[in-house]
């Protein structure tokens, strides 16, 4: 009897032995396939990202072609746009801020922030 417990055992462990390489098997071959589905989307992705990437530097040159067409033939300061902005003098005088533009003097009676923020003083 015990010879025939044992070989019971021994078939059932064997099925279940059998049972299990199938179940990894199967796992297997499903993350093989995700795995497969991945990387081809992912190079599809950088295969459309490299077209897009293409196609910008393309067209950027040809804006650039545009310009130059358009530019008048011959170096002379007056067909670049570029010489006229050297020309321009910046005032030394504190009253402008950048760019030139001019910048109102405060109104008689103006206290700045820090007279205003002290004690004793009137407001």
């Amino acid at each position: 009897m015990a010879e025939e417990s044992s070989a019971g055992f021994s078939e059932q462990f064997k099925e279940l032995v059998t049972q299990n390489e199938q179940r990894m098997k199967a796992i297997q071959e499903q993350i093989a396939g995700q795995w497969e589905s991945q990387r081809k989307a992912i190079a599809d992705l950088i295969e459309q990202q490299w077209k897009a990437q293409q196609k910008a530097i393309a067209d950027l040159i040809e804006q650039q072609r545009n310009r130059q067409d358009r530019r008048p033939v011959g170096g002379s300061a007056e067909g670049d746009h570029r010489s006229g902005r050297a020309a321009v003098e910046r005032p030394t005088e504190s009253d402008h801020g950048p760019g030139g533009t001019a910048v109102g003097r405060p109104k008689e009676g103006y206290r700045g922030r820090a007279e205003c923020n002290r004690r004793g003083v009137p407001t």
